[in-house]
């Protein structure tokens, strides 16, 4: 199940079956919030979301539905591994629900588009995006230092 005009539906349509239909025990919901209370209250129910619902681990949404629904593992057609939903098995095509998102503009002069994707790209906008649950072309950079004298 999934919503009907969720990105996850059309995902479902056109990489999953490649336009075909899925059978007749799959359907669309109207909304996020009834394919959750289906799957919290149907134990048999396999539902699909976008990663962004269950990839903040500070939201209270994110760690409601962690809380009521189990989140399973997927494997690639003839891979006998199967992975987890998280950045870094969407960062190396582990996880195979995965799809690429590109910020194209027409046009060469400096325009809102331009800017967005400026920002989009530079160091905030990057950090954002992880953040939102998609796995960034540039990760940010995270230093660290350990110092390892003792402690008076």
């Amino acid at each position: 199940m999934k919503t009907k005009k969720s990105s996850a539906a059309t995902y479902c349509k056109d990489s999953l079956t490649q336009g075909k239909t899925l059978g007749k025990n799959c359907y669309a919901v109207k909304d996020v919030n009834e394919l959750l209370n289906l799957v919290i209250t149907n134990k048999k129910t396999i539902g699909f979301i976008d990663y962004s619902w269950i990839s903040d681990s500070d939201d209270s949404l994110t760690k409601s539905i962690k809380s009521k629904c189990k989140i399973i593992a997927v494997a690639a057609k003839g891979n006998k591994t199967a992975y987890y939903p998280d950045q870094s098995n969407i960062q190396t095509d582990d996880y195979p629900l995965t799809r690429h998102v590109y910020l194209m503009r027409r046009g060469q002069d400096f325009s809102l588009a331009a800017g967005f994707i400026t920002f989009v790209a530079g160091p905030k906008g990057q950090v954002m995006l992880l953040k939102t649950g998609f796995a960034p072309w540039r990760q940010p950079e995270r230093m660290i230092s350990i110092d390892m004298k003792p402690i008076n």
